[in-house]
């Protein structure tokens, strides 16, 4: 072999699966794990997750556990100049209402994130990024109207549910998870 004649050295793809996949894993240790929503959806680019909580989850600054059930929708866009995918902010949506172990008090997230942050790094291969979003949502629980009866009648509780969506893209979203995390003020 000629020693000015270099072999082009390149990271297989499973090293770059692996990484993900480890990324992955410590992140959800986090929170709760989310699985996407099998659909007949053609677009990768549109993702749901479904938020249901067998358990009450403790939420310490609404002083009992809470049951939360519904949908998390996550919308990407690929960018025709570079072909790179990246969340579309504005199309986040999260449809979930919870209800109160201790008192019954329903309690509603709202639709839109008050906050979402997203960062696209590249990866060793040549076209692949790893996108990392995060999202929070805020949740009001307002009393039980009377006369249902409310241990505390003139409170409102708040809290916030946190959302970190890990994606691997190309010009669509390959593979995604995200796991969810309560949030006290």
């Amino acid at each position: 072999m000629n020693p000015r004649i270099q072999q082009k050295q390149t990271t297989p793809v499973f090293v770059v699966v692996l990484l993900f996949v480890g990324f992955a894993t410590t992140q959800g240790a986090m929170g709760q794990l989310l699985s996407p929503i099998p659909k007949n959806d053609p677009t990768p680019n549109h993702r749901d997750f479904r938020v249901n909580v067998v358990k009450f989850v403790p939420v310490p600054c609404a002083g009992e556990n809470v049951q939360l059930k519904g949908e998390l929708e996550l919308h990407f866009k690929t960018i025709t100049t570079n072909g790179v995918t990246r969340p579309r902010p504005e199309s986040a949506v999260l449809k979930v209402t919870g209800t109160g172990q201790s008192t019954g008090r329903t309690y509603v997230a709202n639709s839109n994130p008050s906050v979402s942050e997203f960062e696209v790094k590249s990866q060793p291969l040549p076209g692949i990024f790893v996108i990392n979003w995060i999202l929070k949502f805020n949740v009001v629980g307002n009393p039980n109207p009377s006369p249902r009866g409310d241990p505390c009648p003139r409170c409102v509780r708040r809290f916030t549910l946190k959302y970190h969506a890990s994606a691997l893209a190309r010009a669509k979203v390959l593979e995604i998870s995200a796991r969810q995390e309560v949030l006290c003020p």
